[in-house]
């Protein structure tokens, strides 16, 4: 079986690059242990470092049954702009012409976001009789506006109608949806009009299970320790890993690390890793803490290192939606390694599963005090954190790990293409029926 992955603005995991693998490349690697083989479409745009991982349109091999197509796009600087969207309609507008260009697969997972990319799937899948199912990530367009400036959010929903269009369109024709939770299925359903099936089902967001050899470890410590983290009497150690954009909102937690400083001095370090357009910023107006690091972009085995040092990991959602309806990435990657969650803001449904499940705490988004006095609560209590540690791996281990959550995706995958041949077969033998009963009817 050939299966078609479109997804652009996950980080696509190379040799050249250390990039963890995500939901698209976790995905992939499932259907091709399962003998299929995969052709996932992306762009050579990368949205996290806003910049090309290539300056052609690229194809690479992973392996004789794993292919990556990249489609040169014009990318762009900032996460909500005019530019972003012409991106995307060019992005929508090759992938079209370059489908035709290959031999058509068996199914087309395509991934919202993007409404127009899911448009050139249904599009193409009604031509050639391929069955398309839309993977629900994100809910746009309706928090795609939210991230306009107030002074623009009339001129962002008039720009947003062709996504809307796209999102119904696409849900109300997908042969199966499937979402990261049952709010963002649901969602999808009421934006198709249809009745869930069983088809449609949910397939949360997980992460793989991987240990560092010692050698790597060994490394990989060292690298840390020349930012002052380090297992240490003493010292709580936090984290935050993600994207560093100003949408994160990452001065509540540095003003609390300041507050800190201020009163526990020596007692705690945070790191900030990743990239993105406000790290710059950040560094020049918190880089002067001692009680702050900023390593920058780190690899899969620096993240996984560093969580081994970690006490905690910062998680900070804004009070949106879209992010309400969700556990996020970060969150998952940190109950991987057993890490308590420190958590914003204190609603939703990632603030339910905390409490419920007791793996961390919550407070109220851009109370720098509430985060400051939560940190401290949590370094004082050592016994608190081992048993949040010891409820975060398990809830990981039940929920959330790849090696359980995708090839589940892979069965449902195979079930779709089984179900689209079995209606197609049985409507040529509708068709054939009828057209005897209306020649009998004639003789």
């Amino acid at each position: 079986m050939i299966v078609w992955l479109i997804k652009i603005g996950e980080c696509v995991p190379l040799e050249s690059n250390g990039q963890r693998r995500m939901r698209t490349a976790l995905i992939a690697e499932s259907l091709v242990k399962k003998g299929h083989r995969v052709v996932w479409w992306t762009s050579t745009f990368d949205h996290a470092s806003k910049s090309h991982l290539f300056n052609t349109d690229f194809v690479h091999d992973v392996t004789e049954s794993y292919r990556i197509i990249f489609i040169k796009t014009p990318g762009y600087k900032k996460h909500v702009s005019l530019a972003r969207i012409l991106d995307h309609r060019c992005m929508e507008r090759k992938l079209s012409e370059s489908m035709q260009k290959l031999p058509v697969p068996d199914l087309i997972v395509s991934a919202l976001p993007v409404p127009g990319l899911c448009s050139a799937a249904i599009r193409y899948g009604k031509s050639n009789n391929v069955p398309i199912i839309v993977d629900i990530r994100d809910l746009w367009p309706d928090t795609y506006w939210l991230h306009w400036p107030v002074t623009l959010r009339k001129i962002a929903k008039i720009v947003t109608y062709r996504m809307e269009k796209s999102v119904r369109a696409a849900c109300r024709e997908a042969a199966a949806l499937t979402g990261i939770t049952r709010e963002f299925l649901e969602w999808g359903l009421e934006k198709g009009e249809r009745e869930g099936t069983a088809l449609d089902k949910v397939f949360p967001l997980a992460y793989p299970v991987r240990e560092l050899s010692c050698e790597a470890s060994i490394g990989h410590r060292l690298f840390w320790r020349s930012f002052g983290i380090e297992k240490k009497e003493g010292l709580f150690v936090g984290i935050f890993i993600g994207v560093i954009s100003k949408k994160t909102k990452l001065d509540v937690l540095l003003d609390a690390v300041r507050i800190l400083d201020e009163s526990h001095k020596g007692k705690f370090k945070i790191a900030i890793c990743g990239d993105g357009e406000d790290l710059e910023r950040l560094r020049r107006k918190y880089g002067n803490l001692p009680n702050i690091a900023f390593p920058g972009w780190i690899s899969a085995g620096q993240i996984r290192s560093l969580m081994a040092i970690a006490d905690v990991g910062v998680n900070l959602l804004p009070p949106q939606e879209d992010f309400l309806g969700t556990v996020n990435n970060k969150a998952i990657e940190y109950l991987s390694a057993g890490l308590p969650i420190l958590s914003s803001p204190n609603r939703g449904l990632l603030h339910e599963m905390i409490y419920e499940n007791q793996i961390g705490m919550t407070f109220e988004s851009n109370d720098r005090d509430a985060l400051a006095e939560s940190l401290i609560m949590m370094r004082n209590d050592p016994g608190m954190r081992r048993r949040m540690s010891e409820n975060a791996k398990q809830i990981f281990r039940e929920c959330f790990t790849a090696e359980a959550v995708y090839p589940r995706m892979v069965e449902n995958i195979e079930t779709v293409v089984g179900a689209y041949l079995n209606r197609a077969m049985s409507r040529k033998n509708n068709g054939e029926t009828k057209r005897a009963e209306s020649n009998n009817a004639l003789i």
